[in-house]
């Protein structure tokens, strides 16, 4: 996925997308000074932070160039009915474009989505003639339908990490929240290589509610280190339970398998801890507390 795309005079500026293929060809037409974002999650973004609705062209990228209705989006009265948009293109090609606009009921190009301040959102699919294009924005007054949301959009994850493990400990347990902890050495790649791999959507979307933490560790060549979750080699990530169980990871190298190890471990059913067992025996009266 890209950023903003720029759309002045006649330059075409490509934008290509993670699958190649390149979407700048038709939006060389424009003769306007506006911007069309080439990427959802940018597009998102400034829609939350102008409290704007977006506009979204779902269009199929081989044969954008040759659509009538591509060419109706630059028309001056098109870009004025617009004008307080935020617009974005979804390339239909593009595999998380294709599951971001399924989430409108659009499964096929070429189509037009006005995603409104409240969420709800107007979709056309079909050419359109710049006229037809201006009566139906004008006419797509919310609230309309509601939006499917699907939590396999692929995202990009950018996440803040604590970096007192006591502090991490106590706020998973307080909160009952399962933690993640990352251990890398400093003056090595360990951390850009956990990076790439917890940033993927599979990881990603999998400790986005955990409580996350990061501990740095001076380096040592193939040592191992004693931390509170035993001897591990780094970089490694530990998944911890609030009951204090865990789970170590070490030297992760596929973000589908370790997402994999995340989902499974912590759906699992956690064996009684000693303490756990102690308590529940005394509350049965099995044992005699007193000693």
């Amino acid at each position: 996925m890209v950023g903003l795309v720029p759309l002045s005079g006649c330059q075409s500026v490509p934008a290509v997308t993670s699958a190649g293929e390149s979407i700048g060809a038709w939006l060389s037409l424009d003769r306007s000074t506006e911007s069309w974002t080439a990427d959802y999650e940018s597009a998102e973004r400034r829609a939350a932070g102008a409290h704007a609705p977006m506009a979204l062209c779902f269009t199929d990228s081989k044969f954008a160039a040759q659509d009538p209705s591509m060419y109706a989006l630059h028309d001056a009265d098109v870009v004025a009915a617009l004008s307080g948009y935020v617009r974005g293109t979804l390339v239909k090609s593009f595999e998380p474009d294709r599951r971001y606009a399924e989430q409108f009921g659009v499964t096929r190009a070429p189509s037009l989505i006005l995603v409104h301040r409240d969420g709800t959102f107007h979709a056309h699919t079909g050419a359109m003639t710049a006229a037809a294009l201006v009566t139906f924005v004008a006419e797509s007054v919310p609230p309309g339908a509601t939006p499917k949301r699907s939590a396999l959009i692929p995202r990009e994850y950018q996440f803040d990490w604590m970096t007192d493990l006591d502090a991490a400990v106590a706020r998973s347990r307080d909160a009952r929240t399962p933690m993640i902890v990352a251990y890398d050495r400093r003056l090595t790649t360990d951390w850009r290589q956990l990076e790439r791999l917890l940033t993927t959507h599979e990881v990603g979307i999998r400790i986005a509610k955990l409580i996350r933490c990061r501990v740095r560790l001076m380096p040592g060549i193939g040592a191992a280190y004693d931390t509170p979750f035993g001897s591990l080699r780094p970089p490694a990530l530990v998944v911890v339970r609030p009951n204090g169980d865990f789970d170590t990871i070490e030297t992760p190298t596929s973000s589908a398998a370790v997402a994999r190890r995340i989902e499974r471990y912590l759906k699992a059913v956690p064996e009684p801890s000693k303490t756990a067992q102690r308590a529940t025996a005394a509350t049965n009266g099995d044992i005699d507390t007193r000693n």
